[in-house]
């Protein structure tokens, strides 16, 4: 079975993988599906990261506010 997705991309982008395209031959559509899978190993890890990141916060861990004093230029009060 196969899923189907829409994707809004930039005039920018779309652009350059239809050069890219004409270069190699292959569709848009088969491009756009290879960079979005060579980036997702990265993705997958950082997300890992952050959520074992997020795991060990906890109460005991956080601090109160900080005060830096007066404001010292545009700073909102």
């Amino acid at each position: 079975m196969k899923n189907k997705i829409v994707l809004e991309i930039s005039e920018a982008l779309y652009g350059q993988l239809d050069r890219l395209s004409e270069l190699t031959e292959e569709s848009i559509e088969s491009l756009a599906i290879q960079m979005i899978a060579a980036k997702l190993p990265d993705r997958i890890e950082k997300a890992r990261r952050f959520q074992a990141e997020m795991e060990e916060i906890t109460s005991d861990r956080l601090h109160g506010e900080i005060d830096f004093g007066e404001p010292a230029g545009r700073e909102f009060v």
